[in-house]
């Protein structure tokens, strides 16, 4: 090997775009089967340029990149991390995804860089899976998962971050040690653990934002001698877009941006955003109206921190006392929501949870929120329901809740369960009482708005003016109203 060889492999920018080659987004002619090199686009330059001074320091890379769709944020960091473990001995790179067909397009791009790699530089394989690309002389490897673990990781990237479960985060973050390089990047999925992820790396300065419009491949072709009569709306956009990200937005561009809109609706917010900020509260395809729950989240996060809870541990939280109302007798409701409980080696199972809210003054009271069995969570229960005046408890008796449910009738004798007068048969007009609340397809499209014009209001109130919005309840659960947020219309059926 020439010194000029020998001088360019010791160049990691020059190797990501001279040994690895990818599937083009459109034929190139450079390769087979759609393959050429890799080129940085605009948003990958905008990811070099943020980690650049860490990586001259020696520093550990972490960075949170937001996103429109299809930018090739992940392309970048498997290449970043694959070329780690060629020219480094002893390196273990993980990617982590939320399901498994995302899954297997990170592992084409890894193995689709690695078999065309020129031969005199390309490693040989020790191990080759499913999850799992090992090398065989210098004891790197790069693994994927829906969970990442077991190996103390060098490099760890989490594709579509926002999707992702906190278990599965958790848990892959647990297999790193201080030096780990931790990268994550997706598109918003709603005000959920990511906003949050987000905002604190940004508070940091190791968050970058990359709006569809650097992307220049987004536009349409003009149709020769035609040209595009801005809105006012696209006018103050492409101004914005000049003076915020320095790029302009021409016709072709903006007659995209209208398309997409006119076929993803609210969802182009969320898909391909503008700003930081509306994308995590749009959203087409919610129950709730996401910017409404954004209001009442930030409400219910400064109520908590303006009055503090009147006790809370570890499972459970009180904002208002059982014995009394500032607007009068207390009347409280509660509603049980029943999980498994038990673990079975699933770490990412359902919480049991009680909620109990005073109808007097239209606020949550209480709630518990917890992995228990469903005898504990029937005691739970009993006893909170009776120290807030014998609350009318319903129960949802599906599945695992018709165990609770029983018990609380026959073994702890609760004072107000929640019942309903059912016809023996449909041949006998005798009628019996059945304890609990079991949600079916039918009752569901009419719990579920009634839920949503409790939470947030009368669907018709403007957005943007809370004072109008007349909500039944003021929820203090900042998870619930978190959850609310994924509560998405999916085939038909409403569904968190």
């Amino acid at each position: 090997m020439n010194q000029n060889a020998d001088q360019k492999l010791r160049d990691k920018l020059w190797r990501i775009q001279n040994l690895y080659l990818i599937r083009q987004k459109r034929p190139t002619g450079i390769g087979t089967g759609g393959l050429g090199k890799f080129r940085f686009n605009n948003v990958q330059r905008q990811i070099l340029n943020a980690i650049l001074p860490d990586v001259k320091a020696g520093r550990p890379i972490e960075l949170y990149s937001l996103k429109a769709r299809q930018q090739g944020v992940s392309t970048f960091w498997l290449l970043w991390y694959l070329d780690d473990c060629i020219f480094h001995a002893g390196r273990i790179s993980g990617s982590l995804a939320h399901e498994r067909i995302t899954l297997g397009l990170l592992w084409d791009t890894v193995r689709t860089a690695h078999a065309n790699m020129p031969t005199s530089v390309r490693p040989r394989i020790r191990e080759d899976n499913a999850s799992t690309l090992a090398f065989a002389d210098n004891n790197s490897k790069m693994i994927v998962g829906l969970k990442v673990h077991g190996s103390k990781l060098d490099n760890l990237h989490i594709s579509e971050h926002p999707l992702c479960t906190e278990d599965q985060i958790k848990e892959s973050l647990g297999a790193c040690h201080p030096l780990t390089n931790v990268t994550y990047e997706g598109v918003s999925a709603g005000m959920n653990h990511a906003h949050d992820k987000y905002v604190s790396m940004k508070a940091r300065g190791k968050a970058i934002f990359s709006p569809w419009m650097v992307q220049e491949e987004y536009r349409l072709p003009m149709p020769p001698g035609l040209s595009v009569n801005r809105t006012p709306e696209e006018a103050r956009l492409a101004a914005f877009a000049r003076s915020v990200y320095y790029v302009g937005i021409d016709d072709e561009q903006i007659l995209w941006r209208r398309k997409q809109i006119e076929d993803l609706g609210r969802d182009f917010a969320r898909l391909y955003p503008e700003d930081d900020t509306s994308c995590w509260t749009s959203s087409g395809g919610g129950l709730f109206n996401h910017r409404k729950l954004k209001v009442l989240l930030d409400e219910a996060r400064k109520f908590a921190s303006d009055s503090p809870s009147i006790n809370s541990e570890r499972d459970y939280t009180m904002w208002h006392v059982p014995d009394k109302c500032p607007k009068g007798r207390p009347i409280f409701v509660a509603g049980a929501d029943v999980a498994e409980g038990l673990d079975v080696g699933n770490s990412e199972r359902d919480w049991s949870e009680l909620a109990i809210l005073c109808l007097t003054c239209a606020r949550q009271a209480f709630r518990y929120r917890a992995r228990v069995e469903v005898g504990e969570f029937a005691r739970v229960c009993n006893d909170w329901g009776r120290r807030y005046s014998k609350a009318l408890l319903a129960v949802e008796s599906n599945s695992f809740g018709r165990a609770v449910v029983d018990r609380l009738e026959n073994d702890l004798r609760y004072p107000n369960l929640y019942s309903e007068k059912k016809r023996a048969s449909m041949f006998n007009s005798r009628e019996r009482i059945e304890y609990g609340w079991k949600t079916t397809t039918s009752n569901r499209t009419v719990v579920l708005p009634a839920l949503k014009i409790a939470i947030e209001g009368h669907e018709m109130a403007d957005e943007n003016d809370p004072e109008k919005w007349n909500n039944e309840i003021d929820v203090l659960d900042t998870d619930f109203l978190q959850e609310c947020f994924t509560f998405e219309n999916v085939n038909g059926k409403v569904q968190a």
